[in-house]
């Protein structure tokens, strides 16, 4: 009983750590007062991303390197594929960062992506600088960056209002697909409504 009181215990204040790390917004907004306005990647196609630019948008965001293994991104390809989020723009991009930028290249991101079935125009897949990679890693609370230790960034996807917002955080290993479709259902526009 003592072991069951304990576990639970200890559920709920990681629960309470996580919600309160991503209660501070975290923006995309392209004013000066978001910090993450100013930072590029370069994706998978070899073209600058400013994340500034997603303003308006709701973001599917996770962290990953090329030679990770690819759970978190297949459970986002599910919903990804299974909802046709690839050939129409509902609003909505999925954005997988690299966690290892001194080894990964566009090219590598590339051939992850068509390796995995991700090669499309409303997913992309990024590279910054050390610093901003950072940066990004502090302000999602999400790991550590791989040069560190190759796997000590997290499994978590983030769901981002078009605000600038983070919804979401999930956790689970791998993700459920269901979960972040319904998310991604709520959050939208009716208009641009999934089918």
């Amino acid at each position: 009983m003592k072991t069951l009181i304990l576990a639970v215990l200890l559920a709920f204040t990681s629960g309470a750590l996580l919600a309160w790390a991503v209660s501070e917004p975290v923006k995309f907004a392209s004013d000066a007062s978001s910090p993450l306005s100013d930072i590029s990647l370069i994706d998978h196609d070899n073209q600058v991303l400013q994340l500034g630019s997603l303003r308006g948008k709701t973001v599917v965001l996770n962290f990953m390197f090329n030679g990770c293994s690819p759970v978190q991104t297949v459970g986002l390809r599910r919903v990804f594929l299974d909802h046709v989020l690839d050939s129409t723009d509902k609003g909505i991009v999925f954005l997988s960062i690299s966690v290892a930028p001194e080894t990964d290249t566009p090219k590598l991101l590339n051939s992850f992506a068509k390796r995995y079935g991700i090669y499309a125009k409303h997913w992309r897949l990024g590279i910054t600088d050390r610093p901003s990679l950072d940066h990004l890693l502090a302000t999602f609370n999400a790991g550590q960056s791989v040069s560190d230790d190759p796997n000590a960034h997290l499994n978590t996807v983030f769901l981002i209002t078009p605000s600038g917002q983070v919804q979401k955080v999930y956790t689970g290993f791998p993700i459920s697909p269901a979960d972040v479709y319904a998310d991604l259902a709520a959050l939208i526009k009716p208009e641009t409504a999934l089918q």
